[in-house]
């Protein structure tokens, strides 16, 4: 029985928990297997018939090492580890929803509902049915006490929607607010730059929407959901800035939060609503930028053009109160995507649109963004000359240290590009300060992926040894990391580097070493055909530098690779 969108949206808030402690796994495995294993049942979780024995078969593990390698790492048993993530949601749809018992069975993979009771009283020491006769409702209070402890905001909001004067408002503030200290500082440092009381609402909802953000950091999804939408109301965006700015931070590292982020960022605005007025839409449209760029950002292209489209509806619906500054926004992150794709005509001509508006604007740092994003697709369209000189003129419009992951994503693409321009000194320059900004940033993955640029710079000046030791070390970091996708694209840059050097024999064994990276990456369509060419091609020993790239290209469009080779998740944001 297929689930209805109803119990879909109850699942997925169920297993928020359960599929953020996956991806906490993830980042603790040190294996690529385990890593692989991790990936699948986060996205199979579910699915009926699926066990421990199963998930592995999926996944063609049949080694002993790989299980026992699983109990070291994770300190669980497969089968264990299995078993408690599916009851952790189990209970949670116990608790918040009127669901009855047995689909919550079918809901979390149990097509049997004496296996799920089973299983259940095993992990809880309960029936199912004494389970929720005994926890049914207590989540539902949970809001109710989240209430009394975000109080002192709604007496803020009281205070400062009445206040007609300054003077009142200090009045009103000393005599109902506990923190009235904090709330005189924030008169008396706004006093220094806007005489009114706009600015020092403005100041109070940021600090209103940061103590929220506190609150909300040790809760379940579902319970953030429920207060960013029914528990505290806002007269400005601040709290939907904040979780907008935090989804981009969180896309970053950890995918999966980074489009929870963005979901709350569009939750929050219920919370406004009657504040924002004609402006709504706007604010909207800005929401579901946000979330298409989470999409984005975690490889799921079709929702990110999804999101997008709905935030180009919204827009159309705001009419004569349409924000050109969120249209441009919008077109940045959709020609960013663009680019990804290989769609270079259509990027361009968005970002075209964009870059004026948010020059005219004084937008330094999104009109920076916007340079960058037509400096890429200029580059990799063949246009290396043009390509530097946006870069150039971003750089100039931020800084290292207030916006070091732009700086990073924009000192690799400029080195590329001067590379490409034969321009070799400069790259080298460029790339040097890239590394810098990698150990500041303490990023071990960028650092990788400067070390992957660095190797094909050095084969651009026909330097193959040192290219070689370079893509080599890069691709023995990204094994250790376990970034399958990344591993599979730099293994195929290091067979390329050797064929040209006339060193069939190694390109060969890379070649082989690669084809199980490729095989649990799961391909679909011309990276899948390709694919097949290349395993056809190193059974019969008939490799050649054009299957190599070919296969190369193909693979690093299905995994969102740039042609240009220097991927960076930091130029995504």
């Amino acid at each position: 029985m297929e689930a209805s969108p109803h119990e879909r949206a109850l699942l997925e808030q169920a297993a928020s928990e359960a599929l953020s402690s996956i991806a906490s796994s993830q980042d603790q495995a040190s294996s690529p297997r385990l890593k692989e294993l991790l990936r699948y049942l986060e996205g199979h979780l579910f699915e009926q018939g699926l066990n421990a024995d199963t998930w592995f078969r999926a996944c063609n593990i049949r080694s002993h090492r790989v299980r026992a390698s699983f109990r070291e790492q994770l300190k669980t048993t497969p089968h264990a580890y299995f078993n408690k993530l599916r009851v952790g949601v189990a209970k949670n749809l116990l608790k918040d929803t009127p669901l009855e018992i047995w689909r919550v069975s079918q809901l979390v993979g149990y097509s049997r509902l004496e296996s799920f009771d089973r299983v259940f009283r095993r992990s809880t020491g309960a029936t199912p049915t004494a389970f929720r006769q005994k926890n049914q409702g207590t989540e539902n209070r949970a809001p109710r006490r989240h209430d009394e402890t975000l109080a002192p905001l709604r007496d803020w909001r009281r205070i400062l929607i009445s206040a007609e004067t300054r003077e009142f408002l200090m009045e009103m503030a000393e005599k109902n607010l506990k923190d009235y200290s904090l709330f005189s500082e924030l008169l008396r440092t706004d006093a220094k730059a806007d005489e009114g009381l706009a600015g020092v609402r403005k100041l109070v909802e940021q600090h209103n929407a940061e103590k929220v953000w506190k609150k909300l950091r040790g809760l379940r999804f579902y319970d953030q959901q429920l207060l960013v939408r029914l528990q505290i109301t806002f007269q400005t965006t601040a709290l939907f800035d904040l979780l907008r700015e935090k989804s981009l931070n969180a896309g970053r590292v950890n995918r999966h939060r980074g489009v929870q982020l963005a979901e709350l960022a569009l939750a929050s605005l219920d919370a406004c609503t009657e504040a924002l007025g004609d402006d709504l839409p706007n604010r909207l449209a800005q929401g579901w930028t946000c979330l298409g760029n989470a999409y984005f950002l975690a490889t799921e292209p079709a929702r990110a053009e999804q999101a997008f489209a709905r935030g180009e509806f919204e827009l159309e619906r705001a009419g004569t109160y349409r924000d050109p500054l969120v249209e441009a926004e919008l077109d940045v992150k959709k020609a960013k995507m663009f680019w990804y794709q290989r769609r270079y005509e259509e990027a361009l001509k968005l970002v075209n649109q964009a870059i004026p508006i948010l020059r005219r604007a004084n937008r330094r740092v999104d009109y920076a963004q916007g340079l960058m994003v037509r400096a890429f697709i200029k580059r990799d369209a063949g246009d290396p000359g043009a390509a530097i000189e946006d870069f150039r003129k971003a750089l100039s419009n931020i800084n290292e240290k207030d916006q070091a992951y732009l700086c990073l994503s924009a000192q690799t693409g400029i080195a590329f590009a001067y590379s490409l321009a034969g321009e070799y000194e400069e790259a080298e320059n460029a790339l040097t300060r890239a590394e810098a900004l990698c150990t500041i940033l303490g990023n071990i993955l960028a650092s990788h992926q400067v070390q992957w640029t660095a190797g094909l710079l050095a084969q651009a000046k026909g330097d193959l040894a040192t290219a070689q030791q370079l893509v080599q070390q890069a691709r023995s970091g990204l094994i250790k990391l376990g970034e399958l996708g990344y591993t599979a694209v730099v293994s195929l840059d290091f067979a390329i580097l050797y064929s040209e050097a006339g060193r069939a024999t190694e390109a060969m064994e890379i070649a082989v070493e690669a084809l199980p990276m490729l095989e649990a990456l799961k391909l679909s369509g011309e990276a899948l055909a390709t694919f097949e060419l290349l395993r056809d091609a190193v059974a019969k020993k008939e490799l050649t530098i054009t299957l190599l790239k070919e296969v190369r290209e193909s693979l690093a469009e299905s995994q969102g690779v740039p042609p240009s080779h220097d991927r960076q998740d930091q130029g995504r944001g």
